[in-house]
């Protein structure tokens, strides 16, 4: 696993989860901005000074897709992983469709590794989103 130094913003509104993910990318090296909320301070951050946004998918509202869809123009270099909750199961496939459109760069179901999202994280530190210049 690379040395992380980055600056994650990471939306999550499971407070247990939120302070767990927080945990361990604090312990990689990562600084974390936690949030528990889409609405909750997020209008007021400038995005691209996040090397990486790590975000729920909040039931899958219409809101939160375009929440990330405006993330995305703010910060089109900034990678995104989506974390769908266990509510968003059920319509797994339309959840999928929404977040590419929204140009997610990794989606993950719930339950999901601890290892697979910090592998994940340290690959797009050190490559860049897909078709970007990093």
């Amino acid at each position: 696993m690379a040395q992380g130094n980055a600056v994650i913003l990471l939306i999550e509104n499971d407070r247990e989860l939120s302070t767990l993910l927080s945990s361990a990318l604090q312990f990689e090296g990562h600084a974390v901005v936690p949030v528990h909320c889409w609405e909750e301070k997020l209008p007021f951050f400038q995005f691209d000074a996040f090397d990486m946004i790590i975000t729920d998918l909040a039931g899958s509202s219409r809101g939160c897709f375009e929440s990330i869809e405006n993330i995305r123009e703010m910060a089109p270099e900034t990678p995104i992983i989506a974390i769908s909750t266990r509510g968003a199961m059920a319509s797994g496939h339309l959840t999928r469709a929404r977040a590419a459109k929204a140009q997610v760069d990794l989606h993950l179901d719930h339950p999901f590794t601890l290892e697979v999202l910090l592998d994940s994280i340290d690959q797009f530190l050190t490559h860049g989103r897909v078709g970007s210049a990093a």
